[in-house]
């Protein structure tokens, strides 16, 4: 995947590289910024490969980065951010149940639900 549209989980911690170094590229202004892989290992391992915990977290780096008005995004910066979310219960506690994707309703769930609201 290129980054662009991404549904479901990403399998590996490359794909996730993939997807947060393509999201920087098409953020950037100037030569844009990127994720080294111990950092984008980190984020795919507490995200599970979750595209939209993917942001959550990438979101709380570069917010970090900026506030320490660091250059660069390194391992101990994103352990930082990480921990941040987890002691404001953004993101769940590393060991608990792994984050999981919905699946869309299907027709006949669909429209029993929305039978049952008329």
């Amino acid at each position: 995947t290129d980054g662009s549209r991404v549904y479901g989980q990403l399998a590996e911690s490359d794909e996730t590289a993939r997807y947060i170094n393509h999201r920087l590229k098409r953020a950037a202004i100037a030569a844009p910024l990127e994720f080294p892989p111990e950092v984008t290992d980190l984020i795919h391992g507490r995200s599970g490969g979750v595209p939209r915990m993917i942001n959550v977290i990438c979101d709380a780096v570069l917010l970090l980065g900026y506030a320490e008005d660091s250059r660069v995004i390194h391992k101990a910066l994103a352990q930082e951010a990480i921990a941040e979310l987890e002691s404001s219960n953004v993101l769940r506690r590393a060991g608990t149940a792994p984050y999981r994707t919905r699946r869309a309703p299907t027709n006949s769930r669909a429209s029993a639900v929305a039978h049952a609201r008329t």
